[in-house]
């Protein structure tokens, strides 16, 4: 049998955010998901992160970042919504998660500044996922932490949101298994 997330690698960071976020959107949305509606929010998980092949590999290497290079950084999700632009690829269920992953609940988020329910379902989906598996996953500029801690970290930084607003955080929690690597017992090859 395949181990479960074996692999918590930053080259498979995206997939396994993907996939998370694929499995709390499908159980957000539980009967009531549509094949193409479904068929283009998976490929807006799957891409959520283009726009980071525009940002040099040097930069991602480095440990710590200038405010220049932090300001790069931070354009990728635009220059993700440009890629997807150019693919003629402009359903809102494909570039919500590429514009929005970086958003955050509480509004210090990036690159527009959202704050609660004017970030999308989608949106919102993506960033606990991602934000999730950037915890875990070691990388040149940090450590991963332990399975328990990004539970914790992700409840503080959405501890004064409404309910609505953070449904996917607690979609997942009710999905997530500590007995596991990653919730879900999905198997990744």
């Amino acid at each position: 049998m395949h181990d479960v997330h074996c692999d918590l690698s930053e080259d498979r960071h995206n997939v396994n955010a993907s996939l998370i976020a694929l499995a709390v959107y499908m159980e957000m949305n539980k009967g009531s998901i549509s094949m193409e509606i479904l068929e283009n929010a998976a490929l807006g998980f799957f891409v959520y992160d283009i726009g980071m092949t525009k940002v040099s590999p040097m930069l991602l290497a480095k440990g710590q970042f200038t405010p220049r290079e932090r300001r790069t950084l931070c354009e990728h999700p635009k220059q993700g919504l440009e890629i997807l632009a150019r693919l003629n690829l402009t359903r809102p269920e494909i570039t919500e998660p590429v514009i929005q992953h970086h958003e955050r609940l509480n509004g210090i988020g990036y690159p527009n500044k959202l704050s609660g329910d004017q970030i999308g379902q989608l949106g919102r989906i993506a960033a606990v996922s991602d934000s999730y598996c950037a915890m875990v996953t070691a990388r040149p500029r940090k450590k991963p932490c332990c399975r328990s801690m990004p539970q914790r970290n992700l409840c503080a930084a959405n501890a004064n949101t409404i309910r609505s607003s953070a449904e996917p955080l607690f979609v997942f929690f009710r999905l997530y298994r500590p007995i596991d690597r990653y919730p879900f017992n999905l198997l990744i090859f």
